[in-house]
């Protein structure tokens, strides 16, 4: 691998370290949740609307900070290729949900390996999912932990035979931890360089 690749994989990898990816689905995933209650698998079909605000809000919040990075062409066609991976694993997600909802709304049974134990936990396990797909295509180590805390939560409510909100709620929560985390340390790096830049 050359100097020049080598620089921009680093790039590319710092490029997500803001928190604002984080944010977003973490307010996807709780909203999820808040909206599962009355809409259930309904709630998930405004998940496309926090994708799209990350654009604007990255153009407005981060790059004033962060500056702007021009990736060469070949990153970019890798990055397409993950992105279509992404998209059908979600559309595979979205897919499984909605068997699922069929599943739920045909009425209680008893809680078997194929009945309400593992279905109440499968919303939470379809969007980690989802994220590790995120992670392919940031390479983001923080995304894969995302998805152990989702997998984690959809596991807990499965076997606690909670409803599916439960586990979207809590795992969407600690997703706004991280993120706030993540934004605070991206802030005070982001200072100490413009006060390094100005001096």
């Amino acid at each position: 691998m050359t100097t020049s690749s080598s620089l921009e994989s680093g790039l590319f990898a710092s490029f997500w370290d803001d928190g604002l990816l984080d944010l977003l689905l973490g307010c996807a995933v709780l909203t999820t949740g808040l909206g599962w209650v009355a809409w259930g698998p309904l709630a998930i079909l405004h998940v496309p609307i926090w994708i799209t605000l990350w654009a604007p809000l990255r153009r407005t919040f981060v790059e004033p900070h962060a500056g702007y990075v021009r990736f060469s062409q070949s990153r970019r066609e890798r990055n397409a290729h993950y992105l279509a991976f992404s998209l059908t694993l979600g559309i595979g997600a979205l897919a499984l949900m909605g068997l699922a909802a069929l599943r739920l709304a045909a009425g209680p049974t008893a809680p078997t390996v194929s009945g309400p134990l593992w279905i109440a936990g499968l919303p939470a396990f379809l969007i980690a999912l989802g994220i590790l797909g995120g992670s392919l295509l940031t390479h983001s180590r923080r995304l894969l932990l995302y998805t152990l805390w989702l997998t984690l939560c959809a596991i807990g409510v499965a076997l606690l035979r909670g409803e599916p909100s439960i586990s979207l709620l809590v795992g969407g929560g600690g997703l706004l931890l991280g993120a706030i985390l993540q934004w605070r340390h991206f802030r005070h790096a982001s200072r100490e360089f413009e006060q390094t830049s100005s001096s």
